[in-house]
């Protein structure tokens, strides 16, 4: 789905992803900086990536946004999806940006899960090889799973829970930690 508002932070600005945003959204992906090596593969193919995010765009439930600074410079991705009711999943963090920006990433994300679409629970998802992105979870509060082995993707990943309970306060520290 397209939200055709913009979600403001201090650092980002986080649009819905067009087509046109294929070639950027690649990049970021295959970015040895980010943590997209640890998603399902993808073709290395452009139009077939502009061709998923058209339809992506009409997927009930599922929307996907790109981040950009306050330039306009793309600096990371991130989504909410399978939307069913008053639970959602966070998927597609990627973050080329600095700490800050990435940090303001999901705190959007989740804010907007929680706020617009008024979600009560809000999962993800996290390989368990990846302790970057482990460590960054913690920050927000998420309650961890114990690892599983995904079929899909041939490894281990640690399913995460989020409730706004647990992520207020997480939230509070936050906002001192990125905004001082």
């Amino acid at each position: 789905m397209k939200y055709d508002n913009r979600i403001e932070g201090r650092y980002i600005t986080l649009r819905s992803v067009e087509p046109e945003d294929a070639q950027a959204t690649m990049d970021m992906r295959l970015n040895p900086k980010s943590s997209g090596r640890f998603f399902h593969n993808i073709d290395i193919d452009v139009e077939k990536q502009a061709e998923w995010i058209r339809r992506q765009q009409s997927k009930a439930g599922d929307w996907f946004f790109i981040a950009e600074d306050k330039s306009g410079k793309p600096v990371g991705t991130i989504g909410m999806c399978d939307v069913k009711g008053i639970q959602g999943f966070s998927s597609r963090l990627i973050g080329v940006g600095n700490a800050f920006q990435s940090f303001e990433i999901q705190m959007l994300i989740l804010d907007w899960g929680f706020e617009y679409l008024r979600l009560s629970k809000i999962l993800g998802d996290v390989d368990e090889s990846n302790e970057p992105a482990l460590k960054f979870a913690r920050y927000f509060g998420w309650k961890f799973e114990e690892p599983v082995y995904d079929e899909e993707r041939g490894r281990r990943v640690i399913f995460l829970s989020l409730t706004k309970d647990l992520y207020i306060p997480a939230r509070e520290k936050l906002v001192k930690m990125i905004y001082r």
